[in-house]
C-alpha cells in the first residue's frame, strides 16, 4: 500500500498544480477580454468627443465670426445641433462674457463667467465644479482644444461635459467655442456598448467622477468612482484586478484610460459570476484528470495485491528455511508460487504499458503541446499535437535536441527561457515561431522536473497555439486604427490602402463626396491616380512616395480629383505608413483621410481676387501692374522684344461725379474698364491706378506703330 501511495501522491500533486495553472490561465484570458472590451469603449467615447471637435471646429471658420455677426452664428449653431438633442452651444470672449447660449434666445442678457468664478471657493476633492469656467480659461490661455471633466451648469443645474475649441485669428485665440454635453448623451453612448446583464461598465472623467455608469446610473452619476477603482487608473493607463462597486459588491473589473480625453473607461463582473465562468471551464479538465487518476489507483492497488499474496507465501517459507525448520513444500508448488510471482509482475507490468497508452491516447488529443526536455535539452517525449505543429514526425524529435528540432534562429529564441528552466525557474513567454515557412504563435510554460536531491533533471513544454488568438488582436488593432482616422471629422472620407496588391478600401464619405450614393467602396490605386487632375499628379506621387520611403512621417498634399459629374473638387488628403516588412522596412500599408476643401479654396481664390484687382471696375490694381510690369520687363529682356505702356486720365470726371453724382462717376470707369478690356489681347494687362488714373501694358510690341493703334482704338 506504501508503494501505491508513493506513485499516486505525486501525481495528485501534479494533477493539483495543473488546475491551479490552468485557473491563472483563465483568469488572465477573463482579464484580456475585459480589457478589450474597456478599451471598445474607450474608443466610442473619443469618437463621440472627436465628432463634437469637429463640429465646433468647423463652426469656428464661418465669416460670421469676424464680421460680427453673431445673430446670425447663433442660427448657425441651432441648426447644426438639430441632431443634438440636448446639447449647447456656448460663444465666449476672451473676458469670459458670453455671447450666446443656445439654450437662451439671442439676446438674452448673458453672465461673465470668470467673474462668477472669482468670487467662489475651490471645490473639495469630492465635489463636482460648478460651472466651466476653469477649462474656457485654459483654451483661451493655450489655443488649443480642451475636453473637461464632469461639472454642473449653471443655468440647468444639471451635470455636464464640455468640449472646447479656440477660435484663432492670425494664430490668436480671439473667442472660445464650447459644445456642452448631457451625461445623457454619454450614458446612450454607453448603452450601445453594454449589453444588458454583462456585468457594470462605468465613464469614469479625471478627477474620478462617474460620468455615465450602467446599471442604476441615476443613482450613481455625478458621484466619486470607488476607491480601489481609482487607485488602479492612477496606478497604470490600463489594467485588471479585483475590487468593490459603489454597492459594495465584489468584482472583478478592467480600465482602460484615453490618450484623447483623459477619461478612463471600466468594465466589471462580478467575483461569483467570474469564477463560477472559469471553473466551469475547468470542470471537464478536471473531471478527465479525476477519472484517469482514479482507474490507475484501481488498477495500482489491484496489482498491489495479486504481487502481495505469493511474496508474504515466499517470505514465510524463507523465513522457516532459516530458522531449519523442515518445510514440507512439494517442488512444484514452489516453482508455481515463483511463476505466479512472474505472471503477476508480467501482467502487472501489461498494465502499466496500457495505463500508459491511455495517457499517451489523452494527451495525443488534447489541444495542447505537451512535450518532455531533459538536462542535456534532449526530446524525450512529445504528443502528437507537437509533432503536427512542427511538422516533423517522431523520430525526428525523439532524442534530438531541441536547437536540431527547432533550428538554429528558432532556437535561438528560446534558449534564455530553456537556461532559466534548467535553473529551476518556471518561465511562461508568448513567441513567434518561422516554422516550415509558417508563422506561428504559441504561449509557452517550461515547468522544471527536479529528481530526490532537488536537481533539475529536465523539465515539461506546456503550450498553447494562441495564432488565431493573435490574429484576432491584429484585426481589432487595424479596426481601431481605421475607427481612430474616422475621428477626425464625420464628413471625413478614410482611405486604408493594402500596398501588396495595390488594393484600397475607400469609407462612405468618399462617394458622397464625388457625388455618389453614400457607401463604402474598393478600388485600387491606378483607379485613384486616374481620378487625379493632370497638373497635381506629380505632386500627390512625390508625397506618397517620401512617406513610403520614411524621408517625411506623414503624406500631406491638396490636389483635385474629378467629380462624378465632371468638375473638379479640391481635397485635402492625409495619411501615414502604419505596416512595414520588419527585415527590410518596406511600406505595407498605408491609411489616411480625404477632406473636401473646394469651398476653403474658392474663398481662397476669392481673397486673392480683391487683393489683386480693383473692385469696382474687376480691373487689376496697382500691386499686380507693379508686378506684371516688372515680368514684362524680365521677358522682354530674355526674347529681346519691348513691351508698351499707355497711361489713361478721364478730363473732367470731377465734374461728372459733382453733377451728376458717384453712381453716374462709377458707370463711367467700368465703362471705361470694359472698353480697356475689350481692346488688349489676353497676354496684356489693363489696371486701375487709382480715382480716374488707368494704365495700360502691352507685354510685347513689335513697334512703337502697334502701340499707337492700340491707344487710338481706345480712345
Amino acid at each position: 500500500m506504501l508503494l501505491v501511495l508513493a506513485a499516486t501522491v505525486p501525481l495528485i500533486g501534479a494533477t493539483a498544480w495543473i488546475a491551479w495553472d490552468l485557473y491563472h490561465v483563465q483568469r488572465q484570458a477573463l482579464g484580456r477580454s475585459m480589457i478589450d472590451t474597456a478599451r471598445a469603449l474607450t474608443a466610442a467615447a473619443d469618437r463621440e468627443l472627436a465628432a463634437g471637435q469637429t463640429l465646433l471646429e468647423t463652426l469656428a471658420l464661418t465669416p460670421f465670426i469676424d464680421e460680427k455677426r453673431f445673430d446670425a452664428f447663433y442660427e448657425v449653431a441651432v441648426k447644426a445641433l438639430a441632431s443634438r438633442p440636448g446639447t449647447t452651444i456656448v460663444l465666449f470672449e476672451p473676458s469670459g462674457q458670453v455671447v450666446f447660449n443656445t439654450a437662451r434666445s439671442y439676446g438674452t442678457p448673458l453672465p461673465n463667467v470668470f467673474e462668477l468664478e472669482a468670487g467662489q471657493p475651490n471645490p473639495a476633492p469630492d465635489q463636482l465644479l460648478e460651472g466651466g469656467s476653469a477649462y474656457v480659461r485654459q483654451v483661451l490661455e493655450t489655443g488649443r482644444p480642451n475636453y473637461s471633466d464632469l461639472f454642473v451648469g449653471r443655468m440647468r443645474k444639471q451635470p455636464l461635459v464640455a468640449i472646447s475649441v479656440p477660435v484663432l485669428r492670425d494664430g490668436r485665440a480671439v473667442y472660445c467655442l464650447s459644445l456642452a454635453l448631457p451625461v445623457k448623451a454619454m450614458q446612450d453612448l454607453l448603452a450601445k456598448q453594454r449589453s444588458a446583464g454583462e456585468g457594470n461598465a462605468s465613464l469614469v472623467d479625471r478627477r474620478g467622477f462617474l460620468i455615465a455608469r450602467a446599471p442604476m446610473p441615476e443613482k450613481f452619476i455625478g458621484q466619486r468612482a470607488p476607491e480601489g477603482v481609482r487607485k488602479a487608473i492612477a496606478a497604470a493607463p490600463e489594467g485588471f484586478d479585483l475590487g468593490s462597486t459603489l454597492e459594495n459588491l465584489r468584482v472583478f473589473f478592467a480600465h482602460t484610460r484615453s490618450d484623447v480625453s483623459g477619461w478612463t473607461a471600466a468594465v466589471g463582473v462580478t467575483e461569483q459570476a467570474a469564477l463560477g465562468l472559469i471553473w466551469r471551464s475547468l470542470g471537464r479538465w478536471i473531471a478527465a484528470i479525476a477519472i484517469l487518476l482514479g482507474a490507475g489507483l484501481a488498477v495500482a492497488v489491484w496489482i498491489a495485491r495479486r504481487i502481495a499474496d505469493p511474496m508474504r507465501a515466499l517470505a514465510v517459507a524463507t523465513q522457516a528455511m532459516q530458522r531449519g525448520e523442515s518445510v514440507a513444500i512439494p517442488g512444484v508448488v514452489h516453482t508455481r508460487e515463483l511463476e505466479q510471482l512472474g505472471h503477476a509482475v508480467e501482467y502487472a507490468m501489461s498494465e502499466l504499458r496500457r495505463s500508459s497508452e491511455r495517457l499517451h491516447v489523452i494527451m495525443d488529443n488534447m489541444p495542447a503541446l505537451i512535450a518532455y526536455v531533459d538536462a542535456q535539452e534532449r526530446y524525450r517525449f512529445n504528443n502528437r499535437v507537437y509533432e503536427r505543429w512542427l511538422g516533423k514526425p517522431l523520430a525526428q524529435i525523439t532524442g534530438r535536441e531541441v536547437r536540431w528540432v527547432l533550428g538554429e534562429n528558432e532556437y535561438a529564441k528560446v534558449r534564455p527561457q530553456i537556461e532559466r528552466a534548467l535553473r529551476g525557474a518556471q518561465v511562461t513567454f508568448q513567441l513567434e515561431y518561422r516554422l516550415g515557412g509558417e508563422r506561428r504563435h504559441a504561449q509557452t510554460t517550461y515547468l522544471p522536473d527536479f529528481d530526490a536531491q532537488g536537481k533539475v533533471c529536465g523539465f515539461y513544454v506546456l503550450a498553447e497555439d494562441i495564432g488565431s488568438l493573435v490574429q484576432a488582436h491584429k484585426e481589432v488593432r487595424e479596426s481601431k486604427e481605421r475607427l481612430q482616422f474616422a475621428l477626425e471629422g464625420s464628413r471625413t472620407a478614410i482611405w486604408d490602402t493594402d500596398l501588396r496588391s495595390g488594393k484600397v478600401f475607400l469609407s462612405a464619405a468618399w462617394q458622397e463626396m464625388l457625388g455618389g450614393a453614400s457607401e463604402e467602396s474598393h478600388t485600387n490605386i491606378e483607379e485613384l491616380k486616374a481620378l487625379a487632375h493632370p497638373e497635381d499628379l506629380d505632386a500627390v506621387l512625390q508625397a506618397s512616395r517620401e512617406c513610403m520611403e520614411g524621408v517625411q512621417p506623414e503624406y500631406t498634399v491638396e490636389h483635385r480629383v474629378r467629380a462624378n459629374d465632371g468638375r473638379w473638387i479640391w481635397i485635402l488628403s492625409r495619411g501615414r505608413v502604419l505596416e512595414r516588412d520588419p527585415s527590410s522596412g518596406r511600406a505595407l500599408r498605408m491609411m489616411g483621410s480625404n477632406i473636401d476643401i473646394t469651398e476653403r479654396k474658392l474663398v481662397e481664390q476669392r481673397m486673392e481676387q480683391l487683393a489683386q484687382h480693383d473692385p469696382l471696375t474687376g480691373l487689376a490694381n496697382r500691386s499686380l501692374f507693379n508686378s506684371r510690369v516688372g515680368h514684362a520687363i524680365a521677358l522682354a529682356r530674355r526674347i529681346g522684344a519691348a513691351p508698351a505702356l499707355l497711361y489713361l486720365d478721364i478730363d473732367g470726371f470731377k465734374s461728372v461725379n459733382e453733377r451728376l453724382g458717384q453712381a453716374a462717376g462709377d458707370a463711367l470707369l467700368k465703362e471705361l474698364a470694359a472698353r480697356l478690356r475689350s481692346c488688349v489681347r489676353e497676354s496684356d494687362a489693363a489696371a486701375r491706378l487709382g480715382g480716374a488714373e488707368f494704365a495700360v501694358l502691352l507685354e510685347i510690341v513689335r513697334n512703337e506703330d502697334n502701340a499707337s493703334r492700340v491707344a487710338q482704338k481706345i480712345l
